[in-house]
């Protein structure tokens, strides 16, 4: 990651070497001729920035992070440069001058947000969730998905999600995994480890149903929650919950969800007179059944399981309209965040408590972080 560094910050560099000459070339020229030099630039920009990744890192996160960068940090200025020179100059078509600066200003401001405030504008949902195989039931059994941490210091945001958690006072919490992403430097890596664990054994509320978490794509769960830890690990395995409870509870390992879930253990699901909920990282163990259901906060489920998982934080950046570019899922894009159904099961997939780190943009937009709470109820309960 240090060459990472490097690199990025060399990228910024020469971005703006090149970008100052520029401008002072262009400053007294008209302003459409000044625009079409920024495209062009932004063009060569985006040349060498896919050079530098595919010849030095071969990550297109870090494709991705580059073309941030020269948006945000070199074009976005230049374009609120030649506006604003426009607008005092007093010459040329002064609407498109301000739209420029408008523009500008807008796109910059929409970084900073995304950048600096949304990661951490935690969300709080609740979604009921009605089954048959739950009748019988006296209230509800409420169920708290803190997926994705994934964080690279443990601080005050991941306090806060821990203290809103323990608020909740949920029966059962569930992990699907991603926790600590800290590359190239071990030690810092186990002691933010510690530092999350530490978070959960400081909580007030027990859980009567207890902490589970599974495997995801940057840790395992044993290695942040080891011997002695509130949150025990699932790999492949039901948790051990009292015997008359309604529910089951089986964790995915990370080669698992992203596989179909074999015959066995659909059997088994079908043979549990209650609801099963299956977590896995990745939501793929779902998608080789059917048709998408409806999103919803309130939904009446017939099967036999609820299938709840993590790993593409709702995209992290959202277009309205169109949806998140990227999920690295084979999730359509509209069902990488909500309550959606595939053929016989149910699809509980969440926008995470985290981000990205590494070599990806550090960023959240129109995709805020999640703290999810299930309501599991009877299907004849009012």
């Amino acid at each position: 990651m240090e060459s990472f560094h490097t690199l990025l910050v060399s990228y910024d560099v020469g971005a703006w070497l090149a970008a100052v000459p520029l401008a002072l070339a262009l400053r007294r020229r008209p302003l459409r001729q000044q625009l079409g030099a920024l495209a062009l630039f932004g063009a060569l920009l985006a040349l060498a920035a896919t050079f530098l990744v595919a010849a030095f890192v071969g990550n297109s996160f870090a494709l991705l992070r580059l073309f941030t960068h020269a948006i945000a940090c070199v074009l976005l200025p230049l374009l609120f440069a030649a506006g604003a020179g426009a607008l005092r100059s007093k010459s040329g078509p002064r609407a498109l001058a301000a739209i420029a600066v408008a523009a500008a200003v807008a796109g910059e401001a929409v970084y900073v947000y995304a950048k600096r405030v949304e990661p951490t504008r935690l969300e709080v949902t609740h979604h009921v969730v009605r089954s048959a195989r739950l009748n019988g039931l006296e209230g509800e059994i409420t169920v708290a998905v803190l997926a994705d941490i994934q964080t690279d210091h443990v601080g005050a945001y991941e306090e806060r999600v821990l203290r809103t958690l323990d608020e909740l006072r949920a029966d059962l919490v569930v992990l699907p995994g991603d926790y600590v992403q800290v590359h190239g430097d071990p030690e810092r890596l186990l002691a933010e480890r510690r530092a999350l664990d530490a978070l959960f054994t400081r909580l007030e509320h027990d859980p009567p149903l207890g902490f589970w978490a599974v495997e995801g794509d940057v840790d395992y769960a044993e290695d942040v929650f080891g011997p002695g830890s509130r949150v025990r690990p699932l790999n492949d395995e039901y948790a051990e919950l009292p015997e008359d409870c309604p529910i089951a509870l089986l964790g995915l390992t990370l080669e698992s969800s992203r596989t179909r879930l074999d015959e066995d253990t659909r059997a088994r699901i079908r043979a549990f007179g209650g609801l099963t909920l299956v977590v896995g990282h990745a939501p793929d163990f779902e998608t080789d059944t059917a048709l998408a259901w409806a999103d919803g906060e309130r939904a009446t489920l017939g099967p036999e399981r609820l299938s709840i998982a993590g790993h593409v934080h709702g995209g992290q950046v959202v277009i309205p309209g169109f949806g998140p570019p990227v999920t690295l899922s084979s999730m359509p894009r509209a069902h990488v965040s909500g309550l959606s159904r595939f053929g016989p099961a149910p699809l509980f997939v969440r926008r995470g408590i985290g981000h990205a780190r590494g070599y990806a943009p550090r960023v959240r937009l129109n995709c805020r972080p999640e703290l999810a709470v299930l309501h599991l109820r009877a299907e004849s309960a009012r």
